[in-house]
């Protein structure tokens, strides 16, 4: 087993007995999806000199999680489970450390947007969704600002982070842990978020969140106020009505920011954002419906 699938197979282990979660685990090759007739786009955004993030188009990618979640397709493409005799997968870098972030506006709103036309059209409506976005709100709608950012610094809002990055250790080796990070988050708050290093972190922190991303749909999780949530609610009815996109929204008063830190000092970090109250995962139950009923409409008009 190489090491990319040794770390997947473990991270679902991981998942399994940590949180009770079961995850769909699998490998597509890219020839099989293009084999397929399906596409799949690449490129790097830049949110700073030090970081960038990758982006994906074309139906490749919800084609590739469907086919792991198949019944049919699923076997073909499934990761074996690892050798229990093995050692843990490596999670260093991998933190939760801020507390939940408040809406400064009120709103917290998550979105996933999908167009299930062939790429060429598909970008065009993404193109005019984002413009029509940034035309309704004007301004900057990141969720993730110097006012709400605070270190978390109770015991229990390190359980999650701690059963990742000492899983397979026994409880006082997890309890020792999160008792270290709550330490350290009381001295950063103190002393280091003030110093001029810790202000230029937080300034990073800002700058390389990825509160809007493409993934083959569009996702957003914003900060608005009432009013332009529902505006922003219509504008996505209009195209849904339209024939032109399915999408799904979910409404929060807060946002959570997981952070991937690979070298801090030389600014090498990026912080994945989700809208609080089950974010994208409730804004996807209601963007399959949508999606279900825009298909339907389109293989009755083909």
């Amino acid at each position: 087993m190489d090491k990319i699938t040794y770390v997947l197979a473990q991270t679902r282990t991981m998942a399994r007995e940590a949180f009770k979660l079961n995850l769909a685990v699998g490998k597509v090759p890219v020839r099989d999806l293009y084999e397929e007739g399906h596409s799949l786009g690449l490129a790097d955004l830049s949110l700073s000199s030090a970081q960038t993030q990758t982006m994906f188009s074309g139906s490749g990618m919800a084609i590739a999680e469907a086919w792991v979640k198949s019944e049919d397709k699923g076997p073909m493409y499934a990761v074996d489970e690892a050798d229990s005799s093995g050692p843990p997968a490596d999670y260093t870098g991998l933190e939760c450390r801020w507390n939940p972030l408040k809406a400064r506006n009120g709103v917290s709103l998550t979105i996933i947007a999908t167009c299930p036309y062939p790429q060429h059209r598909a970008q065009q409506v993404y193109r005019s969704l984002a413009g029509n976005i940034q035309t309704l709100l004007g301004g900057d709608a990141n969720p993730v600002q110097k006012e709400n950012l605070k270190l978390a610094s109770r015991l229990s809002a390190f359980l999650a982070e701690s059963r990742i990055r000492t899983f397979g250790s026994v409880f006082l080796v997890r309890l020792l842990y999160q008792w270290a990070q709550v330490c350290f988050a009381i001295w950063a708050e103190k002393f280091w978020l003030p110093s001029a290093a810790g202000k230029k972190y937080m300034q990073e922190v800002i700058d390389q969140s990825d509160f809007q991303k493409f993934d083959g749909c569009m996702r957003m999780v914003l900060d608005i106020n009432v009013e332009n949530a529902n505006r922003l609610k219509g504008l996505l009815e209009e195209y849904f009505k339209k024939g032109e996109l399915a999408y799904g929204t979910h409404e929060s008063d807060h946002v959570l920011l997981t952070c991937m830190i690979l070298d801090r000092a030389k600014g090498k970090h990026f912080h994945l954002v989700d809208g609080g109250n089950g974010g994208y995962t409730v804004a996807a139950k209601s963007l399959k419906k949508r999606l279900a009923v825009l298909e339907a409409s389109l293989q009755q008009t083909a």
